[in-house]
């Protein structure tokens, strides 16, 4: 029986994922430590030459979330999280670069979005800046997962319209008392009647797809959307009734339905993924979504077809949605928000969770989940303090 195993790195023939931090060409060196015979003090020494190591993740996706539109965090600190999230075996960074606060991202085709949108003209991230961070990415074997979040979460930088003959792109937009019109302040939600609101979007993709990698998704938002905002608008409530509507959440759900397609259908053409222009072999890469109203068990399939969508669920660990999304075969990444998200403890009612539940809480295994992410958003964080945020790395 072996006492002891102790490994001497030489030259290790390592087969791992992207995430491989040893040479890929090395070998071992394996010495084990056997006691003697019974009643022995003496111990042998068998030696191994060389091993073969296989190793790989269990999960695909080893997700990081950071928010850089609540607070604007500089390149240099999200290099620093890029490097965190590789020695610790993270393989995606999802960037969630927009919010109703703010719209730092530079878009040459749209350049009144960071006119408008971001805190300052430092405090934007240039077309060069997104590119940075995606070689510095790949070079550590990460993903860089750009997030546009939409329709919700869309105010600061969607409100130059009328003052350029676009009308509403956003509705809402810093609209007080805020509990009337947004889940949470400043308030902000994409106008899906204006037909110019599509124009933009499509400029939009066509500038994050110069920026990011070729092969890479988008992931779309979705969350959060706040129907008494677009009821709130008398152009919205008059198209609704001109279609027979009732001014029902069934109704408003089904808009949100009309903009998501449509903002599918357009980053498919923008990205060569529309069935005109790719291989009618392969299947279009899906886009990802968070958990939402349009994603409830009981209509998602009303909504959003499961081979173009994978969900994020931001979900508590108890909830059985995700079992029900899997079992109708929608694919899945686990962001336990009592578990992974990294804000919980410091504001509301919401609970800080120490490294112990943090590394404890566990995800399903099966077909169809992609994996897990952790989430930092950035209301209470900024460059001081995004390091102390992220000890559980």
């Amino acid at each position: 029986m072996v006492d002891m195993t102790k490994l001497f790195m030489r030259s290790i023939k390592f087969e791992c994922g992207a995430n491989c931090t040893l040479p890929s060409e090395t070998e071992v060196l394996l010495i084990t430590v056997q006691p003697g015979p019974e009643g022995s003090h003496r111990n042998g020494l068998v030696m191994v030459g060389a091993a073969r190591i296989r190793d790989a993740p269990v999960y695909a996706h080893r997700g990081f979330m950071l928010d850089t539109a609540r607070n604007f965090i500089p390149i240099r600190q999200i290099r620093k999280v890029l490097d965190g999230m590789a020695a610790t075996k993270l393989n995606v960074f999802h960037w969630h670069i927009t919010d109703s606060q703010s719209f730092p991202l530079e878009t040459p085709r749209v350049p009144l979005m960071a006119q408008y949108g971001a805190y300052s003209a430092a405090a934007t991230y240039r077309q060069a800046d997104v590119r940075s961070v995606v070689r510095w990415a790949k070079a550590r074997g990460i993903r860089v997962l750009m997030e546009l979040d939409a329709p919700a979460h869309a105010g600061n930088g969607w409100n130059w319209g009328p003052q350029h003959g676009l009308g509403e792109l956003a509705i809402c937009v810093n609209q007080q008392p805020w509990r009337n019109y947004c889940i949470q302040p400043p308030c902000g939600q994409l106008n899906p009647i204006n037909p110019n609101l599509y124009h933009i979007l499509r400029d939009i993709y066509r500038d994050v797809m110069d920026v990011i990698a070729p092969e890479e998704t988008l992931h779309m938002g979705g969350d959060e959307v706040f129907f008494p905002c677009w009821n709130s608008s008398d152009e919205i409530r008059d198209l609704l009734r001109s279609r027979g509507r009732n001014l029902e959440s069934e109704d408003f759900l089904q808009l949100w339905a009309e903009y998501q397609a449509s903002a599918l259908r357009i980053w498919d053409e923008e990205s060569g993924r529309a069935p005109s222009s790719r291989d009618p072999r392969k299947p279009p890469p899906p886009v990802v979504l968070w958990s939402s109203h349009l994603t409830l068990p009981d209509g998602i399939e009303n909504y959003l077809e499961k081979e173009r969508y994978i969900v994020q669920a931001w979900l508590k660990a108890n909830d059985p949605t995700p079992d029900q999304l899997l079992e109708k075969g929608y694919r899945l990444i686990f962001s336990t928000k009592d578990a992974w998200y990294l804000d919980h403890g410091f504001w509301g009612i919401t609970t800080y969770a120490n490294w112990r539940k943090v590394y404890n809480n566990r995800i399903p295994t099966s077909e169809g989940v992609l994996g897990g992410e952790t989430c930092l958003w950035s209301e209470l964080v900024d460059l001081n303090t995004i390091g102390t945020a992220l000890g559980h790395l």
